[in-house]
């Protein structure tokens, strides 16, 4: 097994959210960005794993990065226009 191949840690990630491991999947796919800072999947799908957590900047930065390297990444684009507007609501509180 190679372990420096962003999508073995992005599955490893995938694999661990699906058994209710959150920290061990977020670890997993902050190291397949780490090891290709261009994985616009690893940057996706941390931001999905964020948003369920609540974290909605961290969340918003993810998505932000995936569209980045992506322009046509129209998922993360949707998601990344509902998170602004949550925390746009959340500043005028």
């Amino acid at each position: 097994i190679r372990h420096d191949y962003p999508p073995l840690w992005l599955n490893a990630g995938l694999a661990r959210y699906q058994l209710g491991d959150r920290v061990g999947a977020r670890e997993a796919m902050a190291r397949a960005i780490l090891l290709d800072p261009r994985y616009v999947q690893a940057h996706f799908d941390l931001g999905v794993l964020l948003l369920e957590e609540g974290k909605l900047a961290e969340a918003a930065q993810s998505f932000a990065n995936a569209l980045s390297l992506e322009p046509e990444q129209n998922q993360a684009r949707f998601n990344l226009e509902q998170v602004q507007e949550v925390l746009l609501k959340e500043k005028r509180e």
